[in-house]
């Protein structure tokens, strides 16, 4: 899903979510169905990512969310 909304008609809609997509490598195995994705770095490594309480608590229920609906 995540390479085809990274296609560059896709890309410029400023509806598309998706982080940016640098590369896709597929596992050396032709049996092995596994790939790592390669993104755009999305956040600043030096960058503090959650500045208040409401942050913390806003990206725990982002995560829990995302965890819960992939079971």
């Amino acid at each position: 899903m995540l390479e085809h909304l990274n296609v560059e008609d896709l890309r410029r809609d400023p509806w598309n979510p998706a982080a940016p997509l640098l590369a896709v490598v597929n596992a050396n195995d032709p049996d092995d169905d596994a790939a790592v994705l390669i993104l755009e770095r999305l956040q600043p490594y030096d960058a503090v990512p959650c500045k208040t309480v409401r942050d913390v608590v806003d990206l725990t229920r982002q995560l829990l969310q995302v965890r819960i609906g992939h079971r």
